[in-house]
């Protein structure tokens, strides 16, 4: 399991329910290239699946344009909710260092 890096935990902290992309950078303050970035590895390693809008319905997708992220809404899988109690991958260099 890959462990999770700070702001991927910010995301994943965001996303107990589905999320659209506007209201996860709105929340976590990230700038739309790095959110974008850190949600397709949370999307690649299992922790997030994003969904498509219709209306109100909401549609789990497996293919996604990550050119475009911003139409898709996102939402935290059982073991990205996992992932988010582990230790982040910055704190462990820390450790290693001292």
């Amino acid at each position: 399991m890959n462990r999770p890096t700070s702001p991927q935990k910010q995301i994943l902290d965001k996303l107990l329910y589905p999320e659209p992309f506007e209201n996860i950078q709105e929340e976590t303050g990230l700038d739309y290239g790095i959110l974008r970035d850190e949600l397709i590895s949370l999307i690649n390693y299992g922790y997030v699946v994003a969904y498509e809008s219709d209306g109100g319905s909401e549609a789990n997708i497996h293919f996604y344009d990550n050119d475009n992220l911003h139409l898709f809404t996102f939402k935290a899988t059982k073991l990205g909710l996992t992932a988010l109690r582990m230790p982040t991958q910055a704190s462990d260099t820390k450790n290693q260092e001292g």
